[in-house]
């Protein structure tokens, strides 16, 4: 029973210990409060908008005809696209393209109505920078979706032509009704696309390099990794390590309240799930961070050390854990290193559980690996933390943190 109290008390003094020690380093405070707040919340403002709309367009007529106007007018009225010029000639479209002014440009050929007429196909030629897929996307779709359109209407006018009924001649043009809905992106945007899981990353990056930074800070000024020096027990290193954790926990509890709940609903992510489904994830997911986090900080003599090799690995995190490139196309190998990383199991388990509205049960795998992670770095986290304790004990005698 004692040594139960004796490992509390031991937990609870460095969970208040590293408290203020956070608090009292504003770099620490700009990365594990303000910088995790403030990164997904300029995101999220950033992609409100969720899709492109109105992209301008140049439209180059060479028909000069009813049917010719009538597809610039259809274009025009669509949520993609907006004709903003209507040059004379390719060449004034493309200047007008090169200069950045249109993002696309529509050919409609000299023949157009005449092949409309004949019953032959109108071809329409649209041409559209490819390097940037979201513009080429929207200009492909605006002009598919009007040209489609403006056939299907041409094809009802001839079926009735020829004595169908209206509602007949809808059903002829189109036998096979094909009815899209949407699934768990309603909007089907970028912004509640990339959002949730790139939040986790956000989440995951910064303690890494908070911890990193402190770290870096203690060997500067060669304080001991531990509160307690002169003790090398492992029960002491454990209930130091324990206790350490929960000041990061409660930490990212508080801003993990105001991204996951205030921010979801500020900007309308996708929210089909459980949130407390969501806690039990979220949970393992920042010890396992934290423990990760104090092992690594170990390595570092110098805080900038901590950030600029944290930063520079997030970029291959945020690309390895499926969020931007689909984890199928990933090559096994690669993405099995990014399951080193917790983020590897979190974000898969938490875009199911959330976005998707999968139940618990459905991502224990993620979560066994979650937890599994759990206890490996905390054990990494105690057999290094000792170490360094007993390197720079060496080094300073008897020295007590501060």
């Amino acid at each position: 029973m004692n040594k139960k109290i004796s490992f509390l008390e031991e937990a609870g003094a460095a969970t208040l210990h590293e408290l203020k020690r956070i608090f009292r380093d504003p770099g620490a405070v700009l990365i594990l409060l303000l910088a995790v707040i403030a990164y997904p919340v300029v995101y999220s403002v950033a992609y409100q908008g969720e899709v492109l709309r109105d992209l301008p367009v140049a439209i180059v007529d060479r028909s000069n005809t009813m049917m010719s106007r009538t597809f610039s007018r259809m274009a025009d009225q669509t949520d993609e696209l907006k004709v903003l010029a209507e040059p004379a000639s390719m060449k004034a479209a493309e200047r007008l393209f090169y200069n950045g002014q249109v993002n696309g440009i529509i050919l409609i050929e000299k023949d157009f109505q005449k092949h409309i007429h004949s019953g032959s196909p109108a071809v329409l030629k649209v041409f559209a920078d490819g390097s940037y897929f979201l513009f080429y996307k929207q200009v492909l779709s605006g002009a598919m979706y009007s040209g489609g359109t403006l056939g299907a209407g041409i094809e009802i006018q001839r079926l009735m032509a020829s004595g169908e009924h209206h509602e007949q001649a809808m059903i002829s043009q189109d036998p096979v009704s094909l009815k899209v809905k949407t699934l768990h992106n309603p909007f089907g945007g970028y912004g509640g696309f990339v959002m949730p899981g790139l939040m986790i990353v956000i989440f995951q990056q910064t303690l890494l390099v908070g911890l990193g930074m402190l770290g870096g800070t203690t060997a500067e000024h060669r304080n001991p990794y531990f509160r307690k020096p002169s003790s090398q027990k492992t029960g002491t290193i454990m209930a130091y390590v324990s206790g350490r954790s929960i000041a990061y926990l409660l930490l990212y509890i508080f801003t993990g309240i105001i991204i996951f709940v205030w921010a979801y609903k500020w900007f309308s992510f996708p929210d089909n799930g459980s949130l407390w489904d969501a806690f039990i994830l979220f949970v393992p997911f920042i010890l396992a961070n934290t423990f990760l986090g104090m092992a690594i900080a170990t390595l570092f003599k110098h805080r900038e050390e901590a950030f600029l090799f944290i930063v520079f690995l997030s970029p291959v995190v945020l690309f390895l854990s499926g969020i931007s490139w689909p984890a199928e196309a990933i090559p096994p190998f690669l993405y099995s290193i990014g399951h080193l990383f917790p983020s590897g199991f979190m974000v898969p388990a938490y875009l199911r559980v959330r976005t998707m509205g999968a139940a618990i049960s459905d991502v224990s795998y993620e979560l066994s690996g979650l937890l599994i992670q759990t206890a490996i770095y905390f054990l990494l986290a105690v057999w290094a933390g000792k170490i360094q304790s007993r390197r720079i004990e060496k080094d300073v005698p008897g020295q007590e943190i501060a």
